[in-house]
């Protein structure tokens, strides 16, 4: 039963090391949906390559973050696997591993309805903003936040190369509104 409660406790820190590093990828200023991503996928060591990675890996504060979400999603993986193998090793009776993996499955669902509580979720954001303002060097603001962005928007940039569609033209001229896109500049007239 010590395995089963092992497994459980690897896979709650599991999920509060994914909170945090979801918040500090955020304080380095990219957009909550972006950091969320970018935390599970390196914690479970997928690694999409996308636009988004390679805002991690030009940025010297999130490349630290998920070098450590990297080793400590394996070393989470290991332990619950190893927890799990404990678990069932040595077992010789059915119903016992029948108990087994119904308490697996049951302690999982909770620990997931537990996870979608927004109460909880509002509440663990604060705790860990405050904790990494006060114990790192994070200050970087969060863009979303400022500028109060919602929905499927986000703030990035654009490289644009010398054959690109809209390379050589103005703004106006490239109509980027038709095409989604929001162009944030400083008031030049001012």
């Amino acid at each position: 039963m010590a395995s089963v409660i092992t497994f459980f406790i690897i896979i709650i820190v599991s999920l509060l090391i994914n909170k945090i590093a979801t918040k500090a990828l955020v304080l380095s200023g990219l957009s909550r949906h972006s950091a969320r991503f970018q935390s599970i996928s390196a914690f479970t060591g997928v690694g999409f390559t996308t636009n988004e990675a390679e805002h991690i890996v030009n940025h010297s504060v999130r490349r630290k973050i998920v070098i450590v979400l990297m080793l400590l999603g394996n070393a989470g993986f290991v332990s619950a696997i190893s927890s799990l193998v404990i678990t069932f090793a040595g077992v010789e009776d059915q119903m016992t591993d029948f108990k087994n993996i119904a308490i697996i499955l049951g302690g999982l669902f909770i620990i997931w309805l537990i996870s979608k509580s927004q109460y909880l979720d509002f509440l663990l954001e604060k705790i860990i903003d405050a904790a990494l303002r006060k114990y790192t060097d994070l200050n970087i603001m969060d863009y979303q936040k400022i500028l109060d962005i919602t929905g499927n928007y986000e703030v990035t940039e654009l490289t644009i190369h010398e054959n690109d569609w809209i390379s050589g033209k103005t703004l106006s001229q490239c109509s980027l509104r038709d095409e989604g896109i929001v162009v944030l500049r400083p008031n030049l007239h001012t």
